[in-house]
């Protein structure tokens, strides 16, 4: 199902829990990691791009991969804005969040959202939902 530009919430499927920053980040303008915990904050941007990959921001802030973290970066050249792919999983109610070329997703271990090889179980799916209706 393709997303449309907008406003979306972020769920980890297999923590129940929302994924985003924290309110309660440090105030330095370095990246901020992103969670999956009752800290978090789920709000998200999406933005559809024409070639059908999509950029996730947060207050802002676009995310992309740091090493295996996934973060979010304050500060940041239009050319490394991380492009991703959501792609359905077999229920048809969760996706997989893939990075644009299919090499890496993300996935929650402990309470942190990484960018790895995904195994195929709930840590890797997610729910997405519109906040517009």
């Amino acid at each position: 199902m393709p997303f449309s530009s907008g406003r979306y919430v972020i769920t980890s499927v297999g923590s129940d829990k929302p994924v985003g920053g924290r309110a309660d980040e440090d105030a330095d303008f370095g990246p901020k990691d992103i969670y999956s915990d009752d800290a978090s904050v789920a709000m998200w941007e999406i933005e559809a791009r024409p070639d059908g990959s999509y950029v996730f921001k947060q207050d802002g802030a676009p995310v992309s991969a740091m090493g295996t973290s996934l973060c979010a970066f304050l500060h940041y050249k239009e050319e490394q804005v991380a492009k991703w792919q959501i792609r359905d999983t077999d229920d048809g109610n969760a996706y997989e969040i893939l990075k644009a070329d299919g090499s890496a997703g993300w996935t929650v271990i402990g309470s942190k959202v990484n960018v790895q090889s995904l195994s195929g179980g709930d840590a890797d799916r997610f729910v997405i939902q519109s906040t517009e209706f």
